[in-house]
């Protein structure tokens, strides 16, 4: 699977909505499935749903009822995804929620508030 073409993807999503997010960082993700992309997100606006928990929202919607397992899908995204509560919850805890048993993050998040932690939870 070619993840460098997935995370340019990510990346170009995110791009998109990088006056809207300020000042929290723009961020996209895709769910991606047999080299197939099942979903995408963005962190779309301050205050609003971070990308991870749109594109599992996205699935969630085009996958129906019928689809009961996130656990064949590979989450990448641009960021490492926040592990605090803060206008929104924890997406390492909707990621593991979702079943998603495969992460991959573009970057580190530089805040100290996440820094490695949603990396460690999500191991």
């Amino acid at each position: 699977m070619n993840f460098e073409k997935y995370m340019l993807r990510a990346i170009s999503l995110a791009d998109t909505y990088k006056y809207t997010a300020k000042p929290n960082p723009v961020v996209g993700a895709l769910l991606v499935k047999d080299d197939l992309i099942i979903s995408e997100g963005a962190h779309e606006r301050f205050g609003g749903n971070h990308a991870e928990v749109n594109a599992i929202a996205l699935a969630n919607k085009k996958l129906g009822s019928a689809f009961n397992s996130f656990a064949d899908l590979i989450l990448i995204c641009t960021l490492e995804p926040c592990n605090h509560s803060g206008k929104t919850g924890p997406c390492t805890k909707a990621i593991i929620d979702s079943g998603i048993k495969k992460v991959i993050i573009g970057s580190e998040d530089p805040n100290p508030i996440v820094a490695g932690t949603a990396i460690k939870t999500l191991l």
